[in-house]
């Protein structure tokens, strides 16, 4: 980025759909910015300059992921993108979450995000989603994917959480002895009724990329692994619809800088 120009807002996501997803919203040029420390990608997004990173999963590559970020480009703005478990009932499927508090491991600790970044992502999921589809609440950000149904109900008992992520409490460390501010919009993948099957943990590696020998072995010991791998499939398009339309409207309306 030029020098003498404003600092470009930073998004950043964890798996390799999330990053294709974001990318497909640039307009090109895009630009490859790449060290020995991480890969970035400079571009425009509705006419603002922005460069976009990918984490991998989980906090600690999230925390290092963003540091790099923000102090490479010196950004005002970072947005955490991607997708989220549901633990509440009420957020469905291709639900957007934006989150107002993240609750780390054990729930021990709440911690409130700034409320600016907050108000100006309300007013774009207001203008792109129905009132039903839209919610401002807690997301936890644990080490671990919660699978089961009786896990998502006790996360939400144990911290109000309306979803669940593994990045986002890494991307708040990275900000806190900066003056960056961090914005963390999630769309629902999978509502707090469904189940990972075992047979689908692990296959994909820290950057959601697919590992093919292991898939090829699963679907010949269990064939029927494909209906569910279809479904989570159409869920990801719905996730993907939502998040995409909100970030344009977001990206459009952010200002250059927050009102104190």
């Amino acid at each position: 980025m030029e020098s003498n120009s404003p600092p470009p807002i930073a998004i950043q996501v964890a798996l390799q759909d999330e990053l294709k997803l974001v990318k497909r919203l640039l307009t090109p040029p895009i630009q490859t910015v790449q060290d020995q420390q991480f890969t970035y990608f400079e571009g425009t997004l509705q006419g603002r300059k922005v460069v976009l990173i990918q984490s991998g999963m989980g906090n600690q590559s999230a925390s290092e992921a963003a540091s790099y970020l923000i102090n490479k480009t010196q950004t005002k703005y970072l947005i955490v993108v991607g997708f989220a478990g549901s633990l509440h009932p009420e957020l469905e499927c291709g639900d957007l979450l934006i989150a107002s508090s993240i609750h780390p491991e054990s729930f021990k600790e709440t911690i409130d995000l700034e409320e600016a970044p907050i108000e100006i992502a309300s007013q774009s999921g207001k203008a792109t989603l129905s009132d039903s589809a839209f919610h401002i609440g807690g997301l936890a950000s644990l080490d671990s994917p919660l699978t089961t149904r009786e896990a998502k109900r006790e996360a939400h008992r144990a911290s109000g959480a309306l979803g669940v992520d593994m990045e986002s409490f890494g991307a708040y460390e990275a900000c806190q002895s900066v003056d960056c501010s961090l914005l963390c919009t999630r769309s629902i993948l999978d509502d707090a009724h469904t189940e990972l099957p075992p047979q689908v943990i692990g296959l994909t590696d820290k950057w959601g990329r697919v590992k093919i020998t292991t898939l090829l072995a699963r679907l010949l010991r269990n064939p029927a692994l494909i209906s569910t791998l279809l479904s989570l499939a159409k869920a990801k398009a719905r996730a993907e619809s939502t998040l995409g339309t909100f970030l344009n409207h977001l990206i459009l309306n952010l200002p250059e800088e927050l009102e104190e």
